[in-house]
């Protein structure tokens, strides 16, 4: 299997967008995701969710971007479709930055909404659904939720940093993400098993908690991944 991108999630506040957009320019299979939660001001969830008017600081920054829609946002995307959450006033007219978006939900009990075939918004080609292994992902394969212009993500830590091996998932056509306790110290020992696989395949990781310092998001662990990640992508 092959390793084609590698996504960083929880921009903040705090976050050097001058500095990430020199990044991208050096690693272009980076991704940088923007938590999105409507309880973003409660200060229940951390540095990770911000202020949604943070959004509008991403654009036109050349910043491949991914949007991923938690709580009641996410439940809402599953059961109505993706327009109602960009419908909020703070955010309205920006799902165009995002080429991706993410429901952080558990997809099983969504089964029967997420059958239904959404329209998605303009600018944006994909959506990620999460399963919490691979087992999980495989059902969700059977019972046809993996529809063209979606992707899972396979996360049983649910982005608490929780470090789980990696078990291989290949399906033609089928992108598959792996989460779970990745870190700059591990990402290369997490994703052997991937990369050895005799199956082909492609696949993302997804990482957290795991490049993130006093619960900010720490730009020198991401490059130190993606040095790392560097000649694994480009081999």
């Amino acid at each position: 299997m092959k390793l084609t991108n590698v996504t960083f999630t929880g921009i903040d506040e705090e976050t050097d967008i001058d500095r990430l957009e020199d990044i991208q320019l050096r690693y272009p299979y980076a991704e940088f995701g923007l938590l999105l939660s409507a309880g973003w001001n409660t200060n229940t969830y951390g540095n990770r969710y911000p202020n949604p008017v943070i959004a509008s600081l991403l654009a036109d920054r050349g910043l491949n971007l991914s949007l991923h829609l938690c709580g009641d946002f996410a439940r809402t995307a599953a059961e109505t479709g993706l327009y109602l959450p960009f419908t909020v006033s703070l955010i309205q007219g920006l799902p165009c930055i995002f080429r991706r978006c993410q429901l952080n939900i558990n997809a099983m009990r969504y089964m029967k909404q997420l059958d239904k075939d959404y329209p998605l918004p303009q600018g944006m080609e994909e959506v990620i659904i999460q399963a919490a292994d691979a087992v999980q992902c495989r059902r969700l394969l059977d019972c046809g939720l993996i529809k063209p212009g979606r992707a899972v993500l396979i996360d049983p830590s649910g982005g608490r940093g929780k470090d789980v091996p990696f078990e291989p998932v290949t399906c033609p056509g089928l992108k598959v993400g792996y989460a779970g306790g990745i870190t700059p110290d591990n990402v290369e020992e997490k994703i052997l098993p991937l990369l050895s696989h005799e199956e082909e395949g492609e696949f993302w990781i997804d990482m957290e908690t795991g490049v993130r310092t006093d619960d900010w998001l720490d730009l020198d662990k991401v490059e130190r991944v993606l040095e790392i990640c560097n000649s694994i992508i480009n081999n």
